[in-house]
């Protein structure tokens, strides 16, 4: 996973990605007892490789430094 902060609402959003029926890639944001998901798609070929393992890139880069 991969955290950045929204500069307007000063909240964390998170990266991740999952498996259900393809590999999706979610970006999402935890507010109180909630998660609130932000964004939702079918992964592309190369976040597909780093889901599986088989690609160079290994963990995470920030997006917002």
């Amino acid at each position: 996973m991969n955290t950045a902060t929204n500069s307007i609402k000063k909240e964390d959003r998170w990266q991740t990605m999952g498996f259900f029926d393809e590999v999706l890639f979610v970006v999402y944001t935890e507010r109180k007892d909630s998660i609130r998901i932000i964004s939702a798609r079918v992964a592309e070929p190369f976040e597909r490789r780093i889901y599986y393992g088989s690609s160079e890139i290994h963990g995470w880069q920030r997006v917002n430094p």
